[in-house]
């Protein structure tokens, strides 16, 4: 989602042909977990952290971000503010690719 090209396929659950999507269109898609067992140990080296984003009008999504930045800037600010277009949440059953420029607002849970 965060390479160039304007436009994805995209094959939704109870679809049997893909569908090309405009990025610049998509608010929030969600998919299955990816799971890599060499990603997944480097991710437990890195901060989680929970939080609620809400997307204008189009909703709220709730999940768990991977700070995956360097030191002295692993906070969900530093995270928000990097420059790809799109940020990984992950829901648990459902992983959520969010475009950032459509993030209103972000609540960061205090349990932890």
């Amino acid at each position: 989602m965060n390479e160039t090209g304007a436009f994805f396929a995209f094959l939704p659950d109870d679809a049997k042909t893909t569908i090309l999507l405009n990025k610049q269109q998509v608010a929030v898609v969600s998919v299955p977990p990816v799971h890599d067992a060499d990603a997944e140990s480097e991710d437990a080296e890195l901060p989680v952290r929970r939080v609620l984003l809400e997307i204008g009008d189009r909703g709220r999504v709730e999940g768990d971000l991977v700070i995956d930045m360097p030191l002295g800037q692993r906070r969900v600010l530093d995270f928000l503010n990097r420059a790809e277009p799109f940020l990984t949440l992950r829901g648990g059953d459902r992983w959520h690719l969010v475009r950032r420029s459509l993030v209103t607002r972000v609540i960061e849970s205090q349990e932890g």
